[in-house]
């Protein structure tokens, strides 16, 4: 509001040197915005698939993983040889060294073959109920080495997975370890150990131990556990919430503690995880907002050179301007004798002749204006002279009726009377709008005085409730309708006959109705009524009622509105009823 203000109060030279000045830097300044905010969401784009791209080859993997794991446990379940010699383990039965050396070539062998020709896997072990076993490396051991390991006291009923844990079996303490563990069976479903099929974790999903610049990964469980950057678990829960990970990855941006990050996820459901990768853009948009921040400080500097320049063509430009504007303010103060010199041939300079004509017109305007003052002084006494004629005959209707009274002509004095109040009604016009009841009683006398013409009797009934009493009325609007009433109503029947005045509130309107018991109307007589009132049609001669209702039609309008006026309703032989609609108003005070 208060640039505004400035504004309005800068000159045209300041305005216009603003405005050309706003006009070419603004839309440059926001297209080069818009070019960096482009290039900011297609690097985005960018990065963002490169990451759902590693996400599909790392789920690809991580299904390949669990395929050969799962492929790999059932072989070995699978393999008699191993089921009867775990139970002869668990039966504590004595085999011979033969048959232990038979055992280990054609069995122990073959799977040893079989996990190393596996490049998915890491161990595969048996670990046995009993801890007393022969034990064959790198397949069997005893029971008692499973302990070492970080779930080797859980209770396995069933194939699952077991993440992130340390291979202690022996002292190389490998780290980051995860396994499909399986419990084996014997024949007649005794429990006869435990089947470990282990991988390297940080092979199966790379990153998630290890971070490269600003980009760190993580695996959320079903059950809640988190393995990797456990530092930002909190915003894999959050990208959680947005996304629905399925089996093709989807991305997201999420604000942890005022820093973006850029989050893909994929869900491996065989392992009943979620993977993510998480991607800070913290130093991404730090360098976006400085090269904004460039942008914006060099068009700085250009904007304040081209500004100047534009200010000196501008004052070059309006010289001529100021020129006319000195004259202009010379002539003002008494100086009738300036003339301005045009001093180009611009738009400036053609405004300058303007200037000089319009300058010598008001010099004879002012001319006019001193030989029109003995007339305006002369109309104003032929004015009062008039308004002198008019109460010089109303004294004398008042003289006229004392007389009539005194030789007891009461009709007489009574006419006499009611013409006096309708010309005091008609000669007060300080107020355009009456109340209802000033406009009834002015009526009221001009029927008095109609039926001192006629031979028959005109009766004018008011049905119109006290509450608009007070309506607020244009004056003089009523008594042209209720005189068409009567001239095209009762003076055409030629006998007694009524005028009826009706009024109610519907809504916020005022509804006037004014009948009489006339003949009406053809519907060609209606629609050329209403033509006429509506200004559509000129009426031929003064004696037909378009003429009144027209000029009522249009006091109204000018008074309250366009949606207000006059509405005819008419049918032969029916009568013919006005309607004056008035917004509905009260006077606050009725003189």
């Amino acid at each position: 509001m208060e640039l505004t203000k400035r504004f309005k109060r800068m000159g045209i030279r300041q305005r216009l040197t603003l405005t050309v000045w706003v006009l070419v830097l603004v839309p440059v300044l926001a297209f080069c915005w818009w070019l960096l905010e482009s290039w900011r969401e297609a690097t985005v784009q960018e990065r963002t698939r490169e990451m759902e791209q590693g996400l599909y080859q790392v789920s690809v993997y991580a299904d390949r993983t669990v395929e050969m794991c799962t492929l790999t446990t059932q072989t070995f379940l699978n393999t008699a040889n191993l089921i009867d010699h775990l139970e002869k383990v668990q039966n504590q039965v004595l085999m011979t060294t033969g048959e232990l050396l038979e055992f280990y070539r054609r069995d122990i062998a073959a799977m040893e073959k079989l996990l190393v020709s596996n490049p998915y896997l890491y161990k595969m072990r048996v670990y046995t109920a009993e801890s007393e076993v022969q034990e064959m490396v790198p397949i069997l051991y005893s029971g008692d080495r499973m302990k070492s390991l970080s779930w080797g006291d859980d209770d396995i009923s069933q194939s699952c997975w077991k993440f992130d844990y340390l291979d202690s079996v022996f002292s190389e303490n490998v780290p980051h370890i995860m396994s499909l563990v399986t419990p084996v069976t014997g024949w007649s479903g005794e429990r006869l150990g435990t089947l470990e099929a282990a991988v390297r974790m940080d092979e199966v999903f790379p990153g998630l131990f290890t971070s490269s610049g600003n980009q760190w990964a993580c695996l959320i469980l079903d059950t809640g556990e988190i393995y990797g950057n456990s530092s930002l678990a909190t915003v894999g829960e959050q990208a959680l919430d947005q996304l629905t990970p399925a089996e093709e990855p989807s991305s997201c941006e999420i604000s942890e503690n005022g820093i973006p990050y850029l989050v893909s996820a994929i869900r491996i459901e065989e392992m009943g995880a979620v993977y993510l990768q998480i991607n800070s853009l913290k130093n991404f948009y730090a360098s976006i907002l400085a090269r904004q921040l460039g942008i914006v400080a060099a068009f700085a500097g250009v904007a304040v050179l081209i500004f100047w320049c534009i200010r000196v063509l501008m004052k070059r430009m309006f010289r001529q301007l100021d020129t006319v504007l000195d004259g202009v303010r010379s002539f003002s103060e008494g100086n009738l004798d300036v003339q301005i010199q045009a001093e180009t041939t611009d738009e400036i300079g053609a405004f300058s002749v303007q200037v000089n004509g319009l300058l010598e017109n008001i010099r004879k305007l002012m001319q006019d204006n001193l030989e029109r003052g003995l007339l305006v002084r002369s109309t104003e006494i032929r004015a009062l002279q008039n308004q002198i004629n008019a109460h010089f005959i109303y004294n004398v209707l008042e003289a006229i009726k004392m007389m009539a009274e005194i030789d007891e002509k009461y009709e007489i004095a009574d006419a006499v009377t009611s013409l006096g109040k309708l010309l005091r009604y008609s000669m007060k016009w300080d107020r355009k709008t009456v109340a209802l009841f000033e406009e009834i009683a002015y009526i009221q006398n001009y029927i008095a005085l109609m039926n001192l013409r006629f031979d028959y009797e005109l009766t004018f009934q008011v049905e119109v409730p006290d509450s608009l009493l007070y309506q607020e009325v244009p004056k003089i609007s009523l008594q042209p309708i209720v005189e068409n009433a009567v001239v095209h109503g009762a003076a055409a029947l030629g006998r007694d006959s009524t005028v009826f005045l009706r009024g109610r509130v519907e809504g916020d309107c005022c509804l006037l109705e004014i009948t009489d018991e006339g003949q009406g109307l053809s519907q060609e007589q209606l629609v050329r009524l209403e033509r006429q009132i509506a200004g559509l049609e000129a009426t031929r001669s003064t004696s037909g009622n378009g003429i009144g209702l027209k000029n009522v039609q249009d006091r109204i309008q000018m008074t309250f509105g366009e949606e207000y006026g006059l509405r005819v309703q008419s049918q032969p032989g029916h009568g013919t009823t006005i309607q004056v609609m008035l917004p509905y108003r009260k006077e606050k005070k009725a003189t």
